[in-house]
């Protein structure tokens, strides 16, 4: 039969076994979570990035899109005047 002072140093001997198990899982969650932070973060910097990237393409291109704008809607009124004229013909 165990005395006392026995079950009380077995009972200390778990718990200090339990806490043991429980830092390295604690450890381990912390060491993951670092991971997944790192990897939002790399995400992130890519995803930011890629937006500075289009919007640099969209500005160099705006000027570009507005002169191709402009051509058309000539191309589209002096057509227009060479129909109406057609038209006016018949």
């Amino acid at each position: 039969m165990t005395t006392g002072a026995e079950r009380g140093q077995q009972l200390f001997a778990d718990l200090l076994e339990t806490m043991q198990r429980t830092t390295a899982t604690m450890e381990r969650l912390d060491a993951e979570q670092k991971n997944q932070c790192r990897t939002i973060e790399q995400a992130a910097e890519k995803a930011s990035k890629t937006a500075e990237d289009a919007a640099e393409a969209f500005a160099v291109s705006k000027p570009r899109l507005m002169i191709w704008t402009a051509l058309c809607a000539a191309l589209l009124v002096c057509a227009g005047w060479l129909i109406g004229y057609w038209v006016g013909l018949w």
